[in-house]
């Protein structure tokens, strides 16, 4: 049989086919194996990769410089979890975010990339229909109706930037410098819309935490206040308007940008009072300036309640503004305003690799931000002393001074040095170091002797300055720094940093009196934090009502 070629055929043929087969699976296998074992080894030399790049994330705290540390760590691994210093749980707490498209690229990332990381959930809003990675920012105005907008030149902006067919920087060059003016104006008109679409997208929220980009807010601070101190007790229940008020013709409003606080009950109340809010206040807005002076009518009219004011812990300042001292010192920090994204990084970044614990309080922004950096005196700078002025009496001198400049020039019971304070920056150096002194007849070794100055007509009396009668609690003291400008001196009750200040640009040579001074009197400044000591404990502001009180 085997000498058959027919059988031979029919028999090997199916073994050669199996032995192929064989082999093929077996070459198919091995391949697979190569492949899953290459890729076992790629992982495992990409997760060792990754590993030593975590491990060697521990870099210097720029934070650390010379009189910082004892408040920071000199090296922190900002691998790590960046939001363990954050609230467990921000639940029933919204952040409703407001941005606009002149902005949003220059201060929104950096807020995504340190507290908003952190949160669960929050909402962006702008005057235009954007993205930024996976984050979405919805247009608050698209709902605006066109017989609003018709003829209506504060959305000019508006119109330009929905058209734009390149980036918005480019086409707001057209408005060579005046778009933050436009943004401004159009600003107004995006706070009901957004207190509409907020309840529409995320109803029924315990607290509604309204900011803008340039806000930052401690959120441990302000989720340990909402939860164990809040002036209501049930925010579903009860209303609730708190922030840092402002007065404006006659009607106090929580400050946008400081950041502001609904109750859920309010913003129900306020979104279902009303047949469209945005449309009615739509109508209202060409003749009012600002929108969030609007919550606050549309709050009194439709709850009968005003603004409860909760400042400085909600604060229109920054770390460098802030007027440290008697009132901006124990407080816990809960809110900032015109904070530049560089500070909301330096900001969240101390929070981060701060050595003490607890509630981060105004004194801590102080030590960690201001302290190290005050020195005597600065030429161009502006440390916004503003809190009593000099000036000469000189009526055509008065007449120039900015208004609100004016109502602060003291005009009464001046000492010698206060007098001459307006006539050069040496005498205006020395106000604070004669705080409290007056004016009194010079008394030398002819009054020992019996001859009193009355009856001395060999010279006119001098005046001399005297001291007080009683040394000075350093506690008491409320001179700590001045400026000097056009001839006009200034002192501050508190102690600020500031900025620099130049009236002229590029090359031009400033004359003397455009010059702004400023200096700090770092003795008086030094005695009052050791006289003032620890904080034994946070001083939590408990909100005044502003039914009755009148804001300065």
């Amino acid at each position: 049989m085997l000498a058959n070629p027919y059988y031979r055929r029919s028999v090997l043929r199916p073994l050669i086919l199996a032995g192929v087969t064989l082999l093929a699976v077996y070459t198919l296998y091995n391949q697979a194996q190569l492949r899953e074992h290459t890729l076992h080894l790629q992982g495992v030399l990409s997760e060792g990769i990754h590993s030593l790049y975590q491990t060697n994330r521990t870099h210097n705290n720029t934070l650390y410089q010379d009189g910082t540390e004892d408040h920071v760590y000199k090296e922190y691994d900002f691998g790590r979890n960046p939001c363990a210093h954050f609230p467990e749980k921000t639940d029933g707490i919204l952040l409703v975010l407001k941005t606009g498209a002149t902005e949003v690229f220059d201060k929104l990332p950096t807020q995504l990339l340190t507290s908003l990381q952190c949160l669960p959930d929050f909402l962006l809003f702008s005057d235009r229909e954007q993205q930024i990675g996976q984050w979405h920012i919805h247009n608050a105005l698209d709902t605006v109706s066109e017989k609003t907008k018709a003829d209506n030149p504060e959305f000019d902006l508006y119109r330009t930037q929905q058209q734009c067919p390149v980036t918005q920087k480019s086409c707001l060059s057209t408005y060579r410098g005046q778009a933050a003016t436009a943004a401004w104006a159009l600003d107004k008109y995006k706070f009901m819309h957004i207190l509409e679409r907020t309840w529409e997208m995320r109803p029924n929220q315990s607290y509604y935490v309204f900011a803008e980009a340039d806000t930052y807010i401690v959120w441990p601070n302000l989720v340990q206040w909402l939860r164990t101190r809040s002036p209501v007790k049930d925010p579903l229940e009860e209303p609730l308007y708190v922030g840092s008020a402002a007065m404006l013709a006659g009607i106090p409003f929580a400050h946008g940008g400081s950041g502001y606080v609904l109750s859920g009950r309010l913003v129900r109340d306020l979104v279902e009072g009303y047949t469209s809010i945005a449309e009615v206040f739509d109508a209202r807005s060409r003749t009012h300036c600002c929108g969030d002076q609007m919550i606050a009518k549309a709050v009194l009219e439709r709850n009968k309640i005003r603004v409860q004011n909760a400042h400085p812990m909600f604060n229109g300042e920054k770390p460098t503004t802030f007027p440290y001292g008697p009132t901006h010192w124990c407080e816990p920090s809960l809110t900032m305003h015109h904070v530049e994204p560089e500070e909301v990084s330096a900001i969240w970044q101390f929070e981060q690799t701060r050595k003490s614990g607890g509630n981060l309080l105004l004194k801590d922004l102080y030590k960690a931000f201001v302290a190290n950096k005050l020195v005597e005196s600065r030429t161009h700078w502006d440390n916004m002393a503003d809190d009593v002025c000099y000036a000469s009496p000189d009526p055509a001198v008065r007449s120039r001074l900015d208004p609100k400049l004016l109502k602060r020039v003291k005009n009464e019971g001046l000492n010698g040095v206060e007098r001459d304070a307006h006539k050069s920056l040496a005498n205006c150096a020395q106000v604070c170091n004669y705080e409290g002194y007056v004016d009194a007849e010079d008394e030398d070794d002819d009054a020992s002797a019996g001859i009193t100055k009355q009856n001395d007509k060999r010279a006119p009396t001098r005046k001399v300055l005297k001291s007080p009668k009683t040394k000075q609690n350093p506690l008491d003291r409320r001179c700590f720094q001045y400026r000097y400008h056009n001839g006009v001196c200034c002192t501050g009750r508190s102690f600020r940093l500031g900025a620099p200040r130049r009236e002229v640009e590029g090359n031009v040579q400033d004359k003397p009196e455009d010059i702004w001074h400023s200096g700090w009197h770092l003795d008086h400044i030094n005695a009052w934090i050791k006289a003032k000591g620890d904080c034994p404990a946070p001083r939590w502001k408990v909100p005044d009502k502003l039914d009755k009180l009148k804001l300065q």
